[in-house]
């Protein structure tokens, strides 16, 4: 029934209050990421640091929390925000760059081969066109 509260999380909450007014968010610290993790659906995560911000033991005291309520976590930081070893627990699903790139390295080709289809379809289609085209000229003649 789409999103009724955003969460915000910034190294400082000054940085985050921007972004959190467009959207209606409330904001909080990195450091309250614990405490509200558990009430997240879904997590976002983008920041600069050079080591993870959220762990395999954080994400599984969220989700004792949440009665084993899954939870989807889109980690587009590199490096990574969120420790690999988070996608290995169940009810958390973890998506990292690499995984959305996967993806649409397959949508791309997904999309290749239907452009291959679709070209036989006009050349087929043109072809038809032509003959078609053809047989009035001859009719014409024909008179």
């Amino acid at each position: 029934n789409g999103c009724t509260k955003m969460i915000v999380a910034n190294r400082t909450k000054e940085r985050a209050q921007g972004l959190a007014e467009q959207f209606g968010a409330e904001v909080i610290s990195l450091n309250e990421i614990p405490d509200y993790l558990a009430r997240a659906d879904i997590v976002i995560s983008s920041t600069a640091s050079p080591l993870p911000i959220i762990g395999k033991g954080m994400v599984e005291t969220a989700l004792k929390q949440r009665r084993h309520q899954p939870i989807l976590l889109v980690d587009i930081a590199v490096p990574r925000d969120v420790e690999a070893q988070v996608g290995e627990l169940n009810d958390a699903y973890l998506y990292s760059v690499d995984d959305l790139q996967s993806i649409i390295d397959s949508n791309i080709e997904q999309r290749k081969v239907e452009a291959i289809q679709a070209e036989a379809i006009v050349s087929e289609e043109s072809a038809s066109f032509m003959t078609w085209l053809r047989s009035l000229q001859a009719v014409d003649s024909i008179r």
